[in-house]
C-alpha cells in the first residue's frame, strides 16, 4: 500500500448524474463519498425522473438535487447544465462566493475504489500545471 499523497486544498464540487442506481447501490455510493480523504464544497446530483428512492438519499445526504426530464438527458449537456444551475444558486445565495476552482464529475455506476480516490484525482490539478484528469473507474456488475 502505498503511503497518500498530500492532500489537496483547492476547492473542488462534485456533479454525478443519477436514474434509478437502486437504493442499496446509491447508499454505497454516498457511504464512499464520505470516507473519502477530502471532501467537495458540495455535490450537485442531477436526476432523471428515479422512482427507486434516489432523490430522497441524495437528499438525506446534503446534495443538491436537480431534476432533469429524461427524454432531454444528454451526459455532456447535462451535466454542464446541472453545473450551470449549481453556480447560479450558489452565487445568489449569500454569503456570496466565487465559483469552485474545480468540478469533478462522476457516474452514479462507478462506487470510489478507496479513501484516496478523490485526492489522487484532484492532486495533479492542484499541484501542476494540469487542467484535466481522469481516473481509472471499475463499474459495478450491476452496471449497464
Amino acid at each position: 500500500m502505498t503511503p497518500p499523497s498530500p492532500q489537496p486544498t483547492a476547492p473542488f464540487w462534485l456533479v454525478v448524474p443519477t436514474y434509478n442506481p437502486g437504493q442499496a447501490v446509491w447508499a454505497e455510493w454516498i457511504r464512499a463519498l464520505q470516507m473519502q480523504t477530502v471532501q467537495p464544497q458540495r455535490v450537485v446530483v442531477v436526476d432523471s425522473g428515479s422512482t427507486d428512492g434516489t432523490q430522497q438519499l441524495s437528499q438525506q445526504a446534503g446534495f443538491q438535487g436537480l431534476s432533469v426530464a429524461a427524454q432531454h438527458f444528454n451526459h455532456g449537456g447535462t451535466r454542464q447544465w446541472a453545473l450551470d444551475q449549481a453556480i447560479a444558486a450558489h452565487t445568489q445565495t449569500p454569503p456570496t462566493q466565487a465559483p469552485p476552482t474545480w468540478v469533478v464529475y462522476l457516474t452514479q455506476d462507478a462506487v470510489p475504489f478507496d479513501q484516496h480516490f478523490l485526492s489522487e484525482l484532484i492532486l495533479p490539478l492542484v499541484s501542476k500545471n494540469c487542467v484535466a484528469a481522469y481516473a481509472r473507474q471499475i463499474p459495478l456488475v450491476t452496471a449497464n
